[in-house]
């Protein structure tokens, strides 16, 4: 698992519908959100991806990213 997650780093994702419509509810900023990141990190232990956008940084899990 760890090495599918590891080839996953550098690529681009959109995250899932359901996943981005709560991230954009409950963003404190007004400025809009694209849904588009870049897969930076694995944070160990949780089987988590760490995904910056043009302007924020999310923590999600793998069945929540859709590859493009």
């Amino acid at each position: 698992m760890e090495k599918k997650l590891k080839a996953l780093i550098g690529r681009n994702v959109r995250l899932k519908y359901r996943t981005f419509e709560r991230l954009v509810g409950s963003a404190k900023e007004s400025d809009a959100l694209e849904n588009l990141f870049v897969v930076a990190a694995i944070a160990r232990g949780m089987n988590k991806l760490v995904c910056y956008g043009s302007n924020i940084r999310v923590v999600v899990s793998l069945s929540d990213v859709v590859l493009i």
